[in-house]
């Protein structure tokens, strides 16, 4: 059995359940498991503010990633992404889309209609 990597999303947020959707229906969607917080499951550490303000990723080691950083886990399973990955953890790249990451997650709400 492959090992799966968690991913906790606002099943609220039409946007979140969307992109989660995608990742089920990819390539790879046998490497995730999501998990709508608003279920009630949070990853270990997190209360419900921090898992409905950010996504988190928690992969097979128990390793948390949130945010940005879940997003560049989640790439990181990707073979034809990884690259992106890697270009967006330089240490420049990283500071613009870490913003550009809060910016979306902040007004993620104001997307909804555009995903229905």
């Amino acid at each position: 059995m492959e090992k799966k990597i968690k991913v906790y999303y606002d099943g609220g947020c039409d946007m979140c359940t969307v992109a989660v959707s995608s990742l089920g229906k990819s390539s790879r969607g046998e490497a995730f498991y999501p998990v709508d917080v608003t279920k009630g499951e949070l990853p270990r550490g997190v209360n419900m503010s921090g898992a409905l303000h950010d996504m988190h990723a928690v992969d097979d080691a128990g390793n948390l990633y949130v945010g940005g950083d879940a997003m560049l886990r989640i790439l990181d399973e990707y073979p034809s992404w990884r690259w992106l990955a890697r270009f967006v953890r330089i240490p420049g790249i990283r500071h613009l889309f870490y913003g550009v990451y809060r910016l979306v997650a902040t007004h993620r709400r104001r997307f909804n209609s555009i995903v229905k």
